[in-house]
């Protein structure tokens, strides 16, 4: 049995306990895939089951429930800082689209996971600006 689409599929439970659990799990998941080529597989995964998981970020944010939208807010930053280079080079903004939108519709949310995308996407879109 495949865990991995388990666990992204558990991300839109409406229990937070079972939600946590599932976006612990994405955030290492990826973070795996980022620092090791042998595990890119993940980030196929991620791909197959990216429609749920903006589907569950959506209705979370509906919902104005914090603590659940914090979960999903450390899921897709993890999921934008390990395809930082490639949301440069294709500027496909749907994932910048929903931290956006998790930060704006969402006021209790911190999101500081956040910080550490941003600042890399930021270094990353100056770097690519003079290398032109």
């Amino acid at each position: 049995m495949n865990l991995i689409p388990l666990i992204f599929s558990e991300l839109s439970s409406t229990n937070v306990d079972n939600v946590e659990v599932a976006a612990n799990c994405a955030v290492e998941l990826l973070n795996i895939s980022l620092n090791d080529q042998e595990f890119e597989s993940i980030k196929q995964v991620v791909v197959a089951n990216f429609d749920s998981i903006v589907q569950s970020a959506s209705v979370a944010m509906s919902t104005l429930d914090a603590e659940i939208s914090e979960q999903h807010c450390r899921v897709f930053s993890q999921l934008a800082l390990s395809h930082t280079s490639q949301i440069i080079e294709t500027g496909q903004t749907q994932i910048l689209d929903i931290l956006v939108k998790l930060l704006s519709d969402v006021p209790e949310l911190s999101c500081r996971t956040q910080i550490a995308f941003w600042k890399d996407f930021f270094k990353k879109l100056e770097k690519c600006g003079d290398d032109k």
